[in-house]
């Protein structure tokens, strides 16, 4: 250990003294190392360069971001790592050159926070195309993203890479310049996760998924099943291990002549069986019920109108027409528990009652859940809430806002009492200067998210968006919500292409794990490291030089 980090002295220095210029300015051209954390716009003109060394564990992805611009039309840019070699003679491969694409912004947030970013022409940097090539306008900025991922087995070393760009001009004259670039492999590694990460996303559909011709794919069909499984792993790729499955859409039933149900449940095996094997450790099921009118009004079941492949529901009011309901989720819970509890899936499965129960009609909420609980009393459940709930709610999920002003101990009892999981979500809200994914949020502010989950003890989080495309996925204002809220993703030439907020969010979960293994070996460090961040809900430290700094000081502290 002590001959590496004499090797990670040395070669730091010898970086130092061999930095490149790595600005070239001529012409009006620039071509520069900038943060991964920084937004690059296309007119921006006061980037800050920085030295591109990444500082990363085991298990994790080294990223970096380089930007060109001319002051002519660029009809081709394109860029490739030449090389990657550590110094004790080792290598990195598989390292992905992306381009940095833009979309067009609809709402901002009704209270952004006092850092939020605007947009000069309506557009912000996100999309992370993958392609061989992209033409540039004369003037506009071009960002060149670097996704370089560390194996579990890496050796601890110093690597140097070479980033190889070449440039087109419209009038054919080409130029290249060769970028020096450094990934500081520690010998710790991140690849147990322990924190539970849920998005909810939509795959029910050929067009949700990584498909070239989805109007030619049938439902469950060879095709679409290999589609899932690419999907599967692009969401594991990003580390989240939880998925909600509407599972009355995918099981099969029928109702017999005597009035009771028969259920099939081989697609939901087959699913299941899929997302497992791509890394999915758990899985959220069906609401029973959700509102019928207005915020605070009565629940309804969520009641199939029909049996068979094509299942639609509508909602039956709880203190009406529920007797059909009632009698169908009585058959239904029970059938699907048994069979959870035969497979041995019956504690990785989490089944909601009714979407964020308020305050204004607890009373429903209780109603229903105690229906499910007299019907299925050991089948888990998780709800996103904005309200203790009843203590045998296996998985609270409140609202991160909702933690302020004395809430957290009301939480955190009922935690203690059930011996559950406390989660916190996101959605819309919170606003103002609470971690967000928006796209006007600065990405430091979305990497937080996750050392939220740290400084608060909060061992998941839950986004109710991966993919709910709405109209054009580059288009923002096509969705009702607020800007980068629905999507993290985007669909592009038959894949699901990531975003550098989905980027920001994984590097955040590995910041988890990494103060977690931090507050084990040195939790008075792994606390000042946190309080001298995150110094409440909606307040930090976001200067990212200070950032980097505090990282490299885990990473270094877990080496020793």
């Amino acid at each position: 250990m002590k001959a590496f980090f004499l090797l990670l002295l040395g070669s730091l220095t010898l970086s130092g003294l061999q930095a490149q210029d790595a600005s070239r300015k001529k012409g009006g051209e620039t071509a520069i190392f900038v943060d991964p954390l920084i937004k690059v716009f296309k007119y921006s003109t006061d980037l800050k360069e920085v030295k591109p060394v990444a500082d990363v564990a085991r298990g994790e992805n080294a990223s970096f971001q380089f930007v060109y611009r001319s002051g002519k039309q660029i009809k081709s840019l394109s860029a490739k790592i030449t090389s990657l070699k550590g110094e004790r003679g080792g290598t990195i491969s598989n390292g992905a050159v992306k381009f940095v694409g833009f979309v067009k912004q609809g709402r901002y947030a009704e209270h952004p926070g006092t850092d939020a970013l605007k947009s000069k022409d309506g557009t912000f940097p996100d999309p992370l195309f993958e392609q061989e090539s992209i033409a540039v306008k004369a003037g506009d900025n071009q960002s060149i993203w670097l996704t370089i991922p560390i194996a579990d087995n890496q050796q601890a070393d110093t690597y140097h890479g070479e980033l190889l760009v070449t440039a087109v001009s419209a009038d054919g004259n080409q130029q290249s310049y060769k970028k020096n670039f450094d990934i500081t492999v520690y010998p710790v590694s991140v690849a147990k996760q322990t924190l539970w990460v849920s998005n909810w996303a939509a795959f029910l559909n050929p067009w949700s998924l990584p498909l070239k011709k989805p109007a030619a794919t049938t439902m469950y069909s060879d095709e679409y099943w290999a589609a899932l499984k690419k999907f599967a792993d692009k969401l594991t790729e990003y580390r989240q291990n939880v998925i909600r499955i509407e599972m009355l859409k995918v099981i099969t039933f029928t109702k017999g002549n005597n009035g009771r149900y028969d259920f099939n449940f081989d697609r939901l095996d087959k699913m299941m069986n899929i997302f497992m094997q791509s890394g999915i450790k758990r899985f959220e099921g069906d609401f029973v019920a959700q509102k019928v009118s207005d915020w605070a009004g009565p629940l309804g079941f969520m009641m199939p109108t029909d049996a068979g492949a094509a299942v639609s529901r509508k909602l039956v009011t709880v203190d009406k027409d529920d007797n059909n309901a009632r009698q169908f989720y009585k058959e239904y819970l029970i059938a699907l528990y048994n069979h959870l509890k035969e497979k041995k899936w019956d504690d990785i499965v989490f089944l909601h009652i009714s979407d964020e129960p308020t305050q204004q009609n607890p009373k429903a909420y209780r109603d229903m859940l105690a229906f499910v609980k007299s019907v299925v009393p050991d089948m888990k459940t998780i709800e996103a809430i904005n309200q203790p709930v009843p203590e045998d709610v296996d998985i609270q999920v409140p609202l991160l806002s909702y933690y302020r002003y004395g809430n957290s101990a009301r939480f955190i009892k009922q935690q203690q009492q059930n011996k559950g999981e406390i989660w916190f979500y996101v959605c819309v809200s919170p606003q103002y200067n609470y971690p967000n994914r928006f796209l006007e949020n600065p990405l430091i502010k979305t990497r937080f998210l996750h050392w939220a989950n740290y400084k608060f003890n909060l061992t998941g989080f839950l986004h109710w968006g991966f993919n709910i495309w709405s109209g054009n996925a580059y288009d923002f204002s096509t969705s009702n919500s607020v800007g980068g809220d629905a999507w993290v993703v985007y669909p592009k030439d038959g894949k699901i292409i990531s975003s550098i907020r989905l980027e920001a969010e994984r590097d955040g979960i590995v910041d988890y794990e990494l103060l977690r293994l931090l507050e084990k070996k040195n939790p008075s460090m792994a606390k000042q490291i946190i309080d001298a961040t995150m110094m409440d809900f909606d307040k930090f430290n976001s200067d990212i030089d200070t950032f980097r700094a505090n990282r490299r000081k885990i990473l270094t502290a877990l080496s020793k």
